[in-house]
């Protein structure tokens, strides 16, 4: 079956809707972050708020940086054209009254939720599709098809990371604390290792071990399976603890993990050990809503390879270029195994319910 014929001049849209597991009221505080989409798109970068503004009002401005392996990098102005608390939110991308794109998320009550649409209407204002039209004006269709794929394809990601985020569990610890009462020998062995081990040397920014003796964090459930658990610590020291990356680096890429998997308490623990190692408040901020403009050289690079690995699972050639050069294939590797490890981590931490410490 042939595609429509579309044309750029018309306005061409593409749609994606979703019911999710929570009221609007909730829902609305999602979709109206727009930092959000940085955890789940293949392109958007981040954004934040200008002039001044701090949430969506009508006219309120933000800048947004995305990535594309045809385009490179670029950065838009967008304005909020549309705001209906909890119904519907709306920006269009450079000029409101001829946008390059206008964006919405629109909210309606459903049986068991709330049913979700995020939309785009590409043009009638110049974008970066623009020049491509230009030169080739007889496959104008085709390019404006392959685009709202791309942008169909990762308004689905949001909608779905939205999905996940409101469901997550708050329920209570699925595991028994394992007190040292309790452990076999094997799992006493093993304990020892971890709580007498080379995560506990020097001054601690999170307690190891509870006031009962059991171990706190993702190191409890690691118990249940002594020799899978010994594999799994060791290569959680030698990612802590024997890679070329620095303390401030290795800090920020765990951060960029918890902050995509939105892990609770990975954030707890890493940044306070990232302030240890000369985080400021400032840059944790930024690290939760996975924004790395206030990152310079190779502390960026480190941040943007690890939004990419926890985001997307991989590197495309342009990005993998730029990492081989700026930073080595050895960093390279170390920073997929570390974003494959705290990845693990955070899964582990949820399933099993862990709680995160109240501050």
């Amino acid at each position: 079956m042939d595609e429509q014929a579309l044309r750029y001049a018309d306005g061409p849209t593409m749609s994606v809707t979703t019911v999710v597991a929570a009221p609007p009221a909730d829902v609305w505080l999602l979709v109206t972050d727009i930092t959000l989409s940085a955890r789940f798109s293949s392109e958007f970068l981040g954004a934040e708020w200008l002039d001044g503004a701090t949430e969506p009002a009508l006219g309120a401005r933000f800048a947004g940086h995305n990535r594309h392996p045809a385009a490179g990098e670029w950065d838009s102005t967008s304005t909020v054209v549309e705001v209906d608390p909890e119904r519907s939110f709306a920006w269009a991308v450079s000029d409101p009254a001829n946008p390059a794109a206008l964006w919405r998320f629109t909210l309606e009550p459903a049986e068991g939720g709330t049913r979700v649409t995020q939309s785009v209407r590409l043009g009638p204002g110049r974008s970066g599709l623009t020049p491509a039209i230009e030169a080739m004006p007889d496959k104008e269709s085709r390019i404006i098809h392959r685009r709202l794929a791309e942008h169909q394809r990762n308004m689905q990601a949001n909608l779905d990371g939205i999905a996940t985020l409101v469901a997550r569990p708050n329920g209570a610890p699925r595991l028994d604390p394992l007190t040292p009462a309790v452990l076999t020998d094997e799992q006493r062995s093993l304990y020892d290792t971890i709580a007498g081990g080379r995560r506990t040397s020097g001054p601690q920014s999170v307690p190891l071990v509870a006031d009962d003796g059991h171990l706190v964090g993702p190191f409890n459930a690691m118990l249940l399976q002594p020799a899978l658990g010994r594999a799994l610590q060791a290569l959680g020291l030698a990612v802590r603890f024997e890679t070329s990356l620095s303390a401030r680096e290795r800090e920020i890429a765990i951060l960029v993990v918890a902050a995509a998997h939105d892990s609770s308490f990975e954030r707890y623990a890493h940044e306070r050990i990232g302030l240890r190692a000369g985080l400021t408040d400032a840059e944790l901020d930024a690290l939760r809503g996975l924004v790395f403009d206030g990152f310079d050289g190779r502390e960026r690079d480190v941040a943007t390879v690890a939004h990419a690995l926890a985001v997307r699972h991989d590197l495309d050639d342009p990005e993998y270029t730029h990492a081989r050069d700026a930073l080595g294939e050895a960093t390279i590797f170390e920073l997929t195994t570390l974003v494959g490890y705290y990845a693990l981590l955070a899964l582990q931490l949820r399933v099993f319910r862990v709680a995160t410490p109240a501050d």
